[in-house]
């Protein structure tokens, strides 16, 4: 008896942790999704701008993230009061060199967008994603208020 409750709540906690998992790709998906709705309208991208530049869109987003990623866990050290100066000035000179190669990698994708889009494009799309950024901020507060 005791064996076969032990199986139901194991399938009971992974059905439940399914269907979280499950219901937040689903929200991730839609957000993604209402991205490039927002996006397309705001840049007034061609269907055959879009063919092109979703996928380099897509590519460079991917590792600006990878990017901010590196920098989150190098500041996340910053709390760490065990480190010693050296150790923290050498966390913030590699914040810096990542830093730098964000910059580096918006110039070189600036460059690749502008032989699909025009430069008053690329300027919206900018733009366009601060704006987005901002509008799912203010849904993620109206909902905290609910």
């Amino acid at each position: 008896m005791k064996k076969h409750f032990t199986i139901i709540l194991y399938l009971l906690v992974t059905c439940v942790t399914g269907f979280a998992q499950q219901s937040m790709e689903d929200k991730r998906r839609e957000v993604e999704n209402a991205k490039i709705a927002y996006i397309t309208k705001e840049i007034d991208l061609k269907p055959e701008q879009a063919e092109k530049f979703w996928p380099m869109y897509n590519e460079y987003s991917d590792k600006r993230r990878a990017l901010k990623f590196k920098i989150k866990q190098l500041r996340n050290k910053f709390d760490d009061k065990s480190l010693t100066d050296e150790e923290l000035n050498l966390t913030f000179d590699k914040i810096i060199e990542i830093k730098q190669q964000e910059i580096q990698l918006d110039i070189a994708y600036k460059e690749r967008l502008l032989h699909i889009i025009s430069i008053r494009q690329l300027v919206a799309l900018y733009e366009a994603e601060k704006e987005f950024i901002r509008m799912i901020i203010r849904k993620a507060r109206e909902k905290q208020h609910y």
